[in-house]
């Protein structure tokens, strides 16, 4: 892998592309002698297309952002209503031209290259940890729903609104907890690995790892066949090897709880690792990855080296890197050490490596991590495949031929030529692509992107105690039943041709994408106001007599498919189920769940 480039050396095309512009736009200035019919056909592409940003200010894209947003030195710097925006998520509005929005972007890029660590500390007791608030129910009355009220545990001093605007995406961020050396006690330990091991739940490659690097001979992974032993893991650990655990959220009821509560705060999928590494050794090479991380050092201490991304298309990347050697990286960006409580989050993109130093006790930290392929240019892959297809079926220009020769001046070997066709060539295309993305109908693609890839990604819910007796079973409701989701985002509903999809998570397993496709229930369109009420309505109780529907047998009828489905509670106290009366038939589609 060639070293990493310098930062005087990674912004030094912005002049060039404004070059290559204003070349461009010379060209279409000369474009006077067209092609008999070729300016009309440009024009009736264009015709329709979204104004160009010069021309109405421009709204900027979430990644032209201030630099001063994120220059974040202290909690008392921090402020939940900072002008940066949430990363991935907020537009914000400025003037200017392409120039102006082009040197925003170089100007954030330079700070995602050269990022500053946060560190802060927390140095009060909280009156409530993490293990408390997952067998905690939701309290609509207090605003302070389970998933933000862990979210907050896991970032705290840091709250999820100053976490969302000026860190995440943005800057590794340390948290020393000296006041709690306990705070991460309780979710996943050295015992409950060495008892899995014992119990003989565990095999090689499939969930385990033993590994090993050395600066001399790189990483190692040191795996046997099948069933993994106590006895061969545990030796291996004893000579120097660390021992990844991948999914943990299969054996342990606390790390499935967590990464539910996670996915429901954040909105993507969440994963775990855990890794467990003897004194004086290290497991794996210094590499970044594709997922944001969270670090929670449980046992002993871990100490962390870090470097920005190597250049800039590394910055918040699509895939993980390979190893890097020594020589590949330059001066550290930080270097941290996690004690038991300490929290590390890394953007992806952040080169690190980590060791348990010698002299001291093995170190067991967990790995959450997020934000994997969910991306604007996750949403807009799958937006504008559909509506390509849809594009071309419906406006024959999108059918029609390329102009004949078309070879002859385009492509790179006729990049510098002043030749009008070139210059209305460029115009189909563009008046083409922007009626394309003007049609693209935004929130359905929303609705399939939630639908058909977080609710398939996500854990099962993580039923609290009192979840598990509200639960409502199949058949056992009434009109006078009182019923909730579980959760605010329990389920997605799409309208797909005439038919009311709900896309839910209610049945997924443990085990990433063990069910062979998406979960959902079809119902008739005229289901579907029921469906809004139900997911508008969340945390309140809606009667179930109540639901927009024509009839009785269809009230019922909705509120048992989502029963089935393990989607909703029923409210405490409520009446004995009433006489089930008969069912209109074909309300629920055939074969959904």
């Amino acid at each position: 892998m060639p070293p990493i480039v310098p930062a005087a050396r990674r912004n030094s095309s912005a002049a060039e592309r404004r070059r290559a512009k204003k070349k461009r736009k010379r060209a279409a200035e000369e474009a006077d002698d067209l092609p008999p019919g070729f300016a009309a056909f440009a024009a009736e592409a264009a015709a329709g297309g979204a104004d160009s940003d010069e021309e109405d200010g421009g709204a900027r894209e979430p990644d032209e952002l201030d630099e001063e947003a994120a220059a974040v030195q202290s909690v008392d710097g921090l402020d939940d209503e900072s002008e940066g925006g949430a990363s991935g998520g907020s537009v914000a509005a400025a003037g200017g031209g392409e120039e102006e929005e082009e040197e925003g972007r170089e100007a954030l890029l330079a700070q995602l290259l050269s990022p500053e660590l946060l560190s802060l500390s927390l140095s009060e007791w909280r009156a409530e940890s993490g293990l408390e608030i997952l067998a905690s129910a939701d309290r609509p009355d207090k605003a302070s729903l389970q998933a933000d009220r862990l979210a907050g545990w896991l970032l705290a001093p840091l709250s999820p609104a100053q976490f969302e605007e000026e860190v995440r995406e943005r800057r590794p961020l340390h948290i020393s907890r000296s006041a709690d050396r306990a705070y991460h006690r309780g979710w996943f330990g050295s015992e409950e690995l060495r008892q899995l091991l014992r119990d003989g739940d565990l095999k090689y490659t499939d969930g385990l790892d033993v590994t090993r690097y050395t600066v001399e001979g790189g990483r190692a992974t040191l795996n046997g066949e099948g069933a993994a032993t106590a006895e061969e893991v545990l030796a291996a650990f004893e000579g120097g090897c660390s021992v990844r655990l991948s999914w943990p959220q299969r054996h342990s009821d606390t790390v499935w709880g967590l990464l539910a509560s996670l996915e429901e705060h954040f909105g993507c999928g969440a994963g775990c690792n855990v890794y467990y590494t003897p004194a004086g050794s290290q497991g794996f090479a210094p590499h970044y990855d594709d997922v944001d991380v969270f670090i929670l050092q449980v046992e002993g201490e871990k100490r962390w080296t870090l470097h920005a991304p190597p250049a800039p298309e590394h910055v918040l990347p699509r895939d993980p890197s390979p190893d890097f050697a020594p020589a590949d990286l330059g001066p550290p960006l930080a270097s941290v050490a996690l004690k038991p409580g300490d929290l590390l989050y890394l953007p992806r993109g952040t080169v690190h490596q980590a060791f348990t130093p010698a002299g001291g006790a093995a170190s067991l930290h967990l790995t959450v991590s997020i934000s994997r392929r969910h991306t604007w240019r996750d949403l807009l892959e799958l937006g504008l495949a559909g509506a390509l297809e849809e594009a071309a079926a419906a406006d024959v220009t999108w059918r029609r031929a390329l102009p004949r020769e078309y070879e002859s001046f385009m492509g790179v070997l006729h990049s510098d030529r002043a030749d009008a066709r070139r210059a209305q060539f460029s115009q189909m295309a563009h008046g083409l692509l922007q009626r394309l993305v003007a049609s693209m109908p935004l929130d359905a693609v929303a609705d399939q992107f939630a639908g058909r890839g977080w609710m398939y990604d996500r854990m099962p819910p993580h039923a609290t105690p009192d979840d598990a007796r509200r639960l409502a079973r199949a058949g056992s409701l009434s009109l006078a039943s009182k019923v909730r989701l579980r959760s605010r985002s329990a389920a997605r509903l799409a309208v797909e041709g005439d038919v009311a999809v709900l896309y839910h998570h209610g049945t997924n397993t443990r085990a990433y994408h063990e069910v062979d496709e998406p979960q959902h229930i079809d119902f008739d369109l005229d289901a579907a106001p029921a469906l809004e009420q139900l997911l508008a309505s969340y945390p309140k109780y809606v009667r179930v007599g109540a639901l927009p529907c024509e009839t009785a047998a269809q009230r019922l009828d909705v509120a048992n498919a989502l029963a089935e489905a393990h989607l909703i509670l029923v409210k405490p106290g409520e009446p004995p189920p009433a006489a089930k009366p008969k069912q209109k038939a074909g309300k629920r589609k055939p074969g959904a769940q």
